[in-house]
This record gives structure tokens, sequence and C-alpha cells, in this order.
């Protein structure tokens, strides 16, 4: 994985971050890129032996598909108590599911 021994990424704007790999992440989770950018992923399947497809929607409603590498290192938005033994890495407020995913038809 690309991500530091502890499961963190720096991003730009951002800091550190918790992350995971593109082969563990499944819908509803938001993925955080550079900059905060965030993106909820709406499906995520496999597409050959090491690949997996990733439909995803941003905050403004506009929806991506990119093809990635199961092992390539992703920043995910966590509950607070998996991150929390990171001092580097942003503690994050605990989620509830109803407000992780985005309406497409508002």
């Amino acid at each position: 994985m690309n991500a530091t021994s502890n499961n963190t990424k720096h991003l730009q704007g951002v800091g550190r971050y918790p992350s995971t790999t593109y082969g563990e992440i499944k819908p509803g989770d938001v993925l955080v890129y550079n900059y905060g950018a965030r993106y909820t992923v709406a499906a995520c399947y496999p597409i050959g032996r090491s690949s997996v497809r990733v439909v995803s929607i941003s905050a403004d409603g506009f929806m991506f598909t990119n093809d990635r590498r199961a092992t390539s290192a992703v920043c995910i938005d966590r509950p607070a108590a998996i991150v929390a033994d990171d001092p580097d890495a942003i503690v994050l407020e605990a989620c509830p599911a109803s407000e992780r995913f985005l309406s497409i038809n508002d």
C-alpha cells in the first residue's frame, strides 16, 4: 500500500488523513482527496483480478467512474475511534449513515 505504516496519507491542503485501499471501500464511504475534495461512493465492484471500478458522486451531484488498482491507497472518512490512536491524523466526528448519502434527485 502507498500509505505510511500507520495507514495515513498526507493530503495537500488537508494534512495527514486516514487511508485504506480501493479494494476495501464500499458504497456509502466518503473518499477524501487533496484540498478536502469529497466524493461519496455509489458503487464499487471488481473488474479483474486486481482492479476495481469506483462510481462516486461529488458534493455538487456530478457522477464519476474510475478504474483503480485494488491495492492503491485512498483517504477515507472514518469514525474518530479508528484514528484516535494516531496523533498526526485528523480526528473525525462519527457521521450517521443517513447523512453520508447524497440524493441524486435533489
